[in-house]
């Protein structure tokens, strides 16, 4: 596993490495957009994309911790609130999503919010883990030998806890995971909701790509990303054997 001096700086390289990569895959530039992260932590993600492009960014969060750790990047902001209550300024041509959905109880709540924040011509960019991927209870995130072990997290609740044995990692202490832990398990989400949300919401799925090995899993455990062949579906049955999705959507009227 690689060591980083916070999380804030494997955020960084993840943006920078990843994220950017997926943009310029699908062709797309952020330069001079204006891009909002939602659950942006300590805005690392930000910090990495604004080493590959000049834009105006804004990051929120609801861990005031977090938020307080952030560290100054160009011409960005970040600040601690609920996105259901905190007032923008603005529409926004890039929304990121990033690893929020399994995690916020309400994916069809959140992307009914990103898309009112959302210009005429935006898009979103969001990942996620379906909870019956391999590792969908997030269960690397704990400690001891059963936190490495694939689909535990489909173990009755008391059962998994006890065997994860939460005890923090770079962004949370045990707490706070424990808290994490109900919370992904209480959305089991899936790709089929995700989907479903989207066209409640008024947005259409432009790119979704599935990975049997996620590209951060490079940074983070030193593993080659693994994609889903040309031609392999994205969907509720596929998320069986994925360890994330990224998707790209865009409103109706513009997918």
């Amino acid at each position: 596993m690689q060591q980083y001096d916070s999380f804030f700086e494997y955020e960084r390289v993840l943006g920078r490495e990843v994220v950017a990569a997926f943009l310029g895959a699908q062709r797309l530039s952020i330069d001079g957009k204006r891009v909002l992260d939602i659950g942006c932590g300590e805005g690392g993600i930000l910090a990495g994309l604004a080493e590959r492009y000049r834009f105006h960014g804004f990051g929120l969060d609801y861990d005031e911790e977090m938020v307080r750790r952030a560290k100054a990047i160009p011409n960005c902001t970040i600040a601690h609130g609920d996105v259901y209550s905190y007032t923008f300024s603005g529409t926004y041509d890039f929304i990121l999503i990033r690893d929020v959905l399994e995690h916020c109880g309400d994916p069809e709540a959140l992307l009914h919010k990103a898309a009112t924040l959302l210009s005429l011509k935006g898009c979103i960019y969001a990942t996620y883990t379906p909870f019956v991927s391999p590792f969908g209870g997030h269960q690397h995130n704990g400690s001891g030998f059963f936190s490495n072990v694939p689909y535990i997290q489909m173990l009755p609740e008391a059962v998994f806890l006890k065997l994860i044995c939460p005890i923090g990692n770079l962004y949370k202490q045990g707490a706070g995971l424990l808290k994490d832990f109900r919370q992904i398990r209480k959305t089991w989400l899936t790709t089929g909701q995700v989907t479903q949300a989207a066209g409640k919401a008024g947005l259409a799925v432009a790119v979704a790509r599935g990975w049997f090995v996620r590209p951060d899993h490079r940074y983070k455990f030193g593993l080659m990303p693994v994609p889903f062949p040309p031609g392999f579906p994205v969907h509720s049955l596929t998320d069986l054997a994925c360890t994330s999705i990224e998707v790209l959507l865009r409103r109706f009227d513009d997918a």
